[in-house]
């Protein structure tokens, strides 16, 4: 068997877990891999909420790819940032060169999807990256301090655009946060206000409805305003424009109203699904009509094989297609028959309201509060042990 080059591009969850699992399937120098990420360090996108409302630091999320993940026996790094893939030339641009490959891993992940509206990308703050949360924790920072100067209240009124999980996390976060900010920049508490506004009738779209209910229930125990129904038109730096005429004065918007295809992967000239920009791929993770290209994580779509139902942008989604993608790229490797068709394991939905409470389901039981929390936090531990072993997850367990 000559040695094939596999390249694994991103190193988010999706990507990391196939690097992971090859160390498990493939012996060393069987194959040439080689991941792209243009960070240094992997950060934990499902907890970005809680370093975007200032509650945690960056630090706490974030692991040394080189030091702490791969293992160089089997996975060479490189720090760059991807430019263009070229799937004909099996060729992919970097800023600082070119890359071939024999086998392709995209795992960029995807983007935030903004509809088009004037201003978003300009007046918003995203929970998506290390760096755009933390320029979202900053821009509240500076909001706060302002307020001192003209004593205009839209500085202390947050407001999240999308209930969905991730903005109602977000939501959660600043049950704590609305308290600190008062007493660390010497406003009322009063003024502190939290609004979450979502263009659909229902919050938490994809949950059942005791969670949904649960989840409303705490938001109006902690004045938390919900508003369903609510379509933005345009925002500006002083507020946001509903369609009807209604306007929401705040200085702080949060855009967290859903993901699009990744604009890489998308310029490759992939087959797309509708016009989201994501990427259709078959039973095996591989792109329809392009052997030896994968796309796994947020940027792809795959269905479930006795269903037909499209599995959804998720961590768990991502988790498992990297270690599915691994094996069935090592089989073939192998001259042995491939898996059969990637399956999602549904383990269940947990979504975080603040540092004590969670609500979602475990293995079809539906938890909430303490208890749900505890879920959560031993959700995230199973990660790091699967990524790197209990040491890992010790290490982050620990880590401020």
């Amino acid at each position: 068997m000559s040695k094939k080059r596999i390249v694994i591009l991103g190193g988010g969850f999706a990507g990391q877990l196939a690097a992971t699992e090859f160390t498990k399937v493939l012996k060393p120098g069987e194959a040439e891999i080689i991941m792209v990420n243009k960070h240094d360090y992997h950060f934990v996108t499902s907890k970005l909420h809680e370093t975007a409302a200032g509650n945690i630091s960056d630090n706490s999320i974030s692991i040394d790819i080189k030091k702490e993940l791969l293992n160089p026996d089997y996975v060479t790094f490189i720090k760059d940032t991807v430019v263009s893939i070229n799937k004909e030339e099996k060729r992919v641009q970097l800023v600082g060169g070119e890359l071939e490959y024999d086998i392709l891993i995209a795992a960029l992940g995807a983007e935030p999807q903004t509809f088009n509206i004037p201003g978003v990308w300009e007046h918003t703050s995203f929970i998506w990256t290390l760096n755009s949360s933390a320029k979202a924790r900053e821009k509240m920072i500076e909001n706060c301090t302002k307020w001192h100067e003209d004593h205009d209240d839209s500085r202390l009124h947050f407001v999240c655009v999308g209930a969905g999980l991730t903005g109602m996390e977000w939501v959660g976060e600043m049950v704590e946060r609305r308290k600190t900010i008062a007493k660390e920049y010497n406003v009322p508490i009063e003024k502190v206000k939290v609004t979450c506004i979502d263009a659909m009738p229902r919050i938490l779209p994809f949950f059942p409805e005791k969670a949904v209910k649960y989840t409303e229930s705490f938001c109006k125990k902690h004045n938390l305003v919900l508003r369903t129904d609510c379509k933005v038109d345009s925002i500006d730096s002083e507020g946001i424009n509903l369609i009807g005429g209604e306007r929401i004065a705040t200085r702080n918007v949060i855009w967290a109203a859903g993901v699009t295809g990744n604009s890489i992967i998308h310029a490759a000239g992939f087959p797309e699904l509708r016009n989201t920009k994501r990427v259709k791929v078959d039973k095996n993770l591989q792109v329809e009509g392009w052997e030896d290209h994968y796309v796994i994580g947020d940027a792809g779509v795959s269905v479930d094989p006795d269903t037909g139902e499209e599995y959804g942008p998720t961590a768990q989604v991502a988790l498992q297609q990297g270690v599915y993608v691994a094996k069935h790229i090592a089989n073939k490797l192998h001259g042995k028959p491939t898996k059969k068709p990637f399956k999602l394991i549904y383990r269940g939905t947990m979504m975080s309201l603040g540092s004590k409470h969670a609500v979602g389901l475990v293995y079809g039981f539906r938890t909430s509060g303490v208890i749900g929390h505890l879920f959560k936090k031993i959700i995230e531990l199973r990660y790091y042990w699967e990524v790197k072993g209990t040491l890992l997850a010790i290490k982050m367990f620990f880590k401020k």
